[in-house]
């Protein structure tokens, strides 16, 4: 006798995406909506304005965590949004890059370590590092 299975669908790791050129008066709403189409879109998030004095400047980019249906589908979104206009803008999509300390870790795990280390001391008040604590929290 020849039972036949069906295999749940494959689902590709999560992805974080760089989207760059972003309108200053998109939603983190509006974001998620436009990647939805390619796949489930899990965190979405916009760069806050920079502060300068009392001047407030966009900084107009973000990050897409997207959970895509496949390969292709993760290639034809990028393909489709690089480079395309929205709302009078010009879209820059790409894969992101990994947080500088986590390319320190992969280069020099000890070295990596004491700046994590560092880090999380300096946003707990218990001391400075200079040049750390710049990430995006998204």
């Amino acid at each position: 006798m020849f039972v036949q299975t069906v295999a749940p669908p494959l689902y590709m790791a999560p992805v974080r995406l760089y989207v760059g050129g972003l309108p200053p008066d998109v939603t983190e709403e509006q974001l998620r909506a436009r990647f939805t189409p390619f796949g489930a879109v899990s965190a979405c998030c916009i760069a806050p304005p920079k502060v300068y004095g009392g001047a407030s400047f966009p900084r107009n980019f973000g990050h897409v965590e997207l959970e895509p249906r496949d390969e292709a589908s993760l290639r034809r979104c990028i393909s489709a949004y690089n480079g395309c206009r929205w709302k009078g803008a010009v879209l820059k999509c790409a894969l992101a890059r990994p947080h500088y300390l986590e390319r320190l870790h992969e280069a020099e795990p000890e070295a990596g370590a004491q700046v994590g280390a560092c880090l999380g001391a300096r946003r707990r008040g218990l001391g400075a590092v200079p040049g750390a604590g710049r990430r995006m929290l998204c």
